[in-house]
């Protein structure tokens, strides 16, 4: 009879400990979930996409990157791919940020046959109505890349919204 009871205690323990290890992992991914949908919020601040602009008489075309609401920070090595800016040869095209502070900032797309494809990025100005270019197909903002504070890496892509470094990396492998 005592070495039923035994039997008995032996596997009560073992599903005890199981059932710990089983609480314990959940805890730690419902704590890796929470934490990565508060980055994620943080990392959606970051948006781009096509406008257009009167500076008197001329219209301007250009891509409005806006980094702004409750939580900013700075953002590292951003990256923007685009379609409809007829001097972007390859990744050299791309718009780039080695650190983007809290802001909305305008970059010119420069006129054909321009040695950049882009301006300077300037400060948006509030006395001008960017209009967004939201009908035009040849104008695109195809994806954005970056890093937040955290050293951990997004992707943008219209097709499949924001997603984590990590997110990423479990799609690909």
């Amino acid at each position: 009879m005592s070495i039923f009871a035994l039997r008995t205690a032996l596997a009560a323990n073992a599903t005890a400990r199981q059932s710990g290890a089983n609480a314990a992992r959940f805890a730690d991914e419902t704590r890796h979930r929470e934490r990565l949908r508060e980055l994620s919020t943080v990392a959606r601040q970051l948006q781009a996409w096509w406008v257009r602009w009167e500076d008197g008489a001329e219209a301007k075309y250009g891509v409005l990157v806006t980094n702004a609401g409750e939580g900013a920070t700075v953002f590292r090595d951003v990256r923007i791919e685009t379609l409809g800016n007829a001097n972007v040869r390859g990744a050299k095209g791309h718009i780039a940020f080695t650190s983007l502070p809290p802001g909305a900032y305008v970059l010119t797309s420069t006129p054909l046959g321009s040695e950049q494809p882009w301006s300077d990025p300037e400060v948006a100005r509030r006395d001008i109505a960017y209009k967004p270019l939201m009908k035009a197909q040849k104008y695109a903002v195809t994806c954005i890349r970056f890093e937040d504070p955290t050293k951990l890496a997004w992707t943008w892509t219209p097709e499949r919204g924001l997603e984590s470094g990590s997110a990423v990396a479990a799609q690909v492998g």
